[in-house]
């Protein structure tokens, strides 16, 4: 799907295309999110007892958060803050889980286990990654409706030349 989002016309896939600028790298957003995730997930996954994989799992999350910093895809700016407002919270998550993981080798479960201060701010993170999402859902949705209900200009044209 992602090698048929980047190769084919944008009428097919609705807002995978619509809502992003017409530069190439702004196209291939998508693809290279999807790539990032699966990564991720197949390093943390078969490299879960490494304590180096710390440090690899935090580079891609930087070059990922980096990459979207550097090419703000989106046409609109709020899909931006959006978007980037999500992947900083994602990067955060990643990290306090990679600070337990390794904190787990070098202390003692009953130290790490009274630590709550990085847990705060993870929770903190996803609470305002959820308000910036729905705010900007409400606000797409206001759009929609928006331009749903507003006559069109042709319309509008007949109805003054009678």
């Amino acid at each position: 799907m992602a090698i048929g989002l980047v190769a084919s016309e944008e009428e097919g896939f609705g807002e995978y295309k619509d809502k992003l600028k017409d530069g190439c790298v702004e196209k291939s957003y998508f693809v290279v999110t999807i790539i990032y995730r699966m990564s991720i997930g197949i390093y943390m996954s078969s490299e879960n007892e490494n304590e180096l994989s710390t440090l690899i799992v935090l580079a891609l999350s930087i070059l990922f958060l980096m990459y979207n910093l550097v090419n703000l895809p989106f046409r609109q700016a709020y899909h931006n803050y959006r978007a980037n407002i999500c992947h900083l919270t994602q990067f955060i998550i990643l990290f306090v889980v990679m600070y337990y993981r390794s904190m787990k080798s070098t202390s003692q479960s009953t130290d790490v286990a009274y630590i709550f201060s990085p847990v705060y701010v993870e929770f903190v993170c996803i609470f305002v990654s959820l308000i910036v999402s729905l705010i900007v859902l409400i606000y797409e949705i206001y759009i929609f409706i928006r331009d749903c209900c507003q006559p069109k200009k042709e319309d509008n044209n007949k109805v003054h030349s009678i």
